[in-house]
């Protein structure tokens, strides 16, 4: 052989050209597209459930932070005795109380318009749950008939995205319902700072001390 021989370069084949093997791959694109829209909607389930998540760790804290106001506002009340400077009060004062007493009774008038809502909120919740069981079912089944290595294939995709999408409402569900726990606490709030503020305000004016003025006027 010579030195000067060039190398053998393999030629490729007439069959495997291209414009051949092309449609080949077709129903594997096709595959690759479906998996790929499945894929995304389990992640943005995925991306809802922990906005949800995120939502419901905030009304824990906010709920745990009403409860522990309540009971130190609470035990301020039983040991209230009274201002600790004798009246006559200032008349900046007394109308200072009028001021927050009337500031409270339109913060408690919006916390129970907001509870009203949580009748139509947990029935909207409660059924969309209730329908995400029943398309879970549905998933199932046809998981568990599907004969194919295809048909299995996307029983197990759907399946998938049926679960994802059942503890999302599930996790709506409890996240409505901590809310209107939060809120009712956040009442029990409203309405011990509103009782405050009215014993307050009547040790503040002359009603407070009308037994003792009556009792003055028939001694006189």
């Amino acid at each position: 052989m010579s030195a000067r021989a060039s190398p053998r370069i393999s030629r490729r084949p007439r069959n495997s050209s291209p414009r051949r093997i092309r449609p080949s791959l077709a129903p594997m694109c096709s595959a690759s597209e479906s998996d790929e829209q499945g894929l995304q909607e389990r992640v943005n389930l995925l991306q809802a459930r922990i906005q949800v998540g995120r939502r419901h760790l905030k009304i824990v804290d906010e709920a745990q932070a009403v409860r522990e106001e309540k009971t130190q506002l609470q035990e301020e009340f039983n040991s209230w005795t009274g201002f600790a400077t004798p009246p006559p009060f200032p008349l900046e004062m007394v109308e200072a109380l009028a001021r927050q007493l009337k500031s409270q009774q339109a913060a408690t008038k919006t916390d129970e318009l907001r509870q009203s809502s949580f009748v139509y909120a947990k029935a909207r919740v409660v059924g969309q749950l209730a329908s995400e069981q029943k398309a879970f079912r549905q998933a199932l089944e046809a998981l568990e008939s599907a004969g194919t290595d295809e048909a299995k294939q996307d029983a197990r995709r759907k399946h998938a995205l049926r679960q994802s999408a059942l503890s999302l409402s599930a996790e709506g569900v409890a996240f409505v319902q901590s809310s209107e726990q939060a809120l009712s606490e956040k009442l029990a709030l409203d309405g011990l700072r509103e009782e405050f503020i009215r014993l307050s305000s009547s040790s503040c004016t002359w009603r407070a001390w009308r037994p003792w003025r009556e009792t003055l006027e028939q001694s006189g």
